[in-house]
């Protein structure tokens, strides 16, 4: 491979972390279960209560 081709592998890795990072979390990232949104305390829970979190989306 050459450098240009590397370049180009890490500029698209790059673009697809930042899509992912915008993008709604709707699932457990550790059991892949659905969220619950709790509006009492603004949070996001795991129902098997494996995760909980206050972002709506999945950048960490």
């Amino acid at each position: 491979m050459s450098n240009e081709q590397l370049v180009a592998i890490l500029q698209e890795a790059r673009q697809m972390r930042a899509e992912d990072k915008e993008r709604a979390l709707v699932e457990c990232p550790i059991c892949g279960g659905p969220l619950d949104y709790r509006p009492r305390d603004g949070t996001y829970n795991c129902r098997m209560g494996y995760f909980a979190t206050r972002k709506a989306t999945q950048e960490q």
